[in-house]
C-alpha cells in the first residue's frame, strides 16, 4: 500500500557541462546523449518510510508543496544510499536536469544552514533540563501527504543513549505522514537538527536516535 512520509534535503550540488561526468539518471543511461549538466539532490527521512532499496525503487520526493494551491515540483528514479535503523533515517539521492530548480535548492539550503546557526546562537541555553525556558520544537511536515505545516511544541523528555546520541519526547502535533520530518530542538547543543520523527506514544510524539555535540 502506498504511505507517504517528510523528508529534508541535507545536501544539493551542481554539475554543469561535464562532458566525462554525464548524470547518472536512468533516462541519461538508456541514452546515448545523456545530459552534461545536471543537480544531485539528497534527502534525509525516516527509515520506516523507505527501508532498503526495494521500498526505494517507487519512491517519489514531491518539492515545495507548501500549500493546497502549489503543485511542487516531482523527482522521480529514487537512489538508496544508506538507512539506520537505531537512529531512524535513510538517505536517498534523486537527479534533475532543471538547473534552474537545482539553483534554487543550493540558494535554500544555503539560507537554511545560516539561520539554523542564528537560532542556536538566539535560543543555546547553559541549562538543558527540564527548567530551561526556551525548550522548542518545531516540526516541518506533511501530514497525511498534505501540503507543508508546521507543529510548534515543546520537548518534554530528552534521553541521552549514549556519548553523544539523544532521543526527544515532545508535544509538537505529528500524525501519519509526520514521519521523517526533522525535529528542531532549538535550545540544543549544535545546530545541525538531525533528529527525525519517529513515532508517537501516549505521552507524545517521539524522535529517532541523533548525534549532539
Amino acid at each position: 500500500m502506498p504511505r507517504s512520509g517528510t523528508g529534508r534535503i541535507c545536501r544539493v550540488s551542481k554539475h554543469e557541462n561535464v562532458p566525462k561526468e554525464p548524470c547518472p539518471c536512468k533516462l541519461c543511461k538508456d541514452t546515448s546523449s545523456p545530459e552534461v549538466s545536471w543537480g544531485e539532490i539528497f534527502v534525509v527521512t525516516a527509515t520506516h518510510v523507505i527501508y532498503d532499496q526495494d521500498e526505494t525503487a517507487d519512491a517519489s520526493c514531491l518539492l515545495n508543496y507548501d500549500s493546497q494551491d502549489e503543485k511542487g515540483s516531482r523527482l522521480d528514479d529514487a537512489n538508496f544510499i544508506e538507512s539506520e535503523i537505531t537512529d531512524d533515517k535513510c538517505w536517498l539521492r534523486f537527479f534533475t536536469h532543471d538547473l534552474q530548480l537545482t539553483d534554487e535548492i543550493v540558494a535554500k539550503v544555503c539560507r537554511y544552514d545560516q539561520l539554523c546557526e542564528v537560532l542556536h546562537a538566539k535560543y543555546k541555553k547553559e541549562d538543558t533540563t527540564l527548567q530551561g525556558e526556551n525548550r522548542f520544537a518545531v516540526i516541518v511536515s506533511h501530514p497525511h501527504g498534505s501540503y507543508k505545516m508546521v507543529s510548534v511544541g515543546q520537548w518534554t523528555q530528552r534521553e541521552l543513549m549514549d556519548k553523544y546520541h539523544t532521543q526527544y519526547v515532545y508535544n509538537a502535533m505529528t500524525c501519519p505522514g509526520t514521519s521523517g520530518a526533522t525535529v528542531y530542538t532549538l535550545s540544543m547543543p549544535g545546530w545541525f537538527y538531525v533528529h527525525t520523527h519517529s513515532g508517537a506514544k501516549p505521552d507524545g510524539g517521539f524522535s529517532g536516535y541523533g548525534f549532539e555535540h
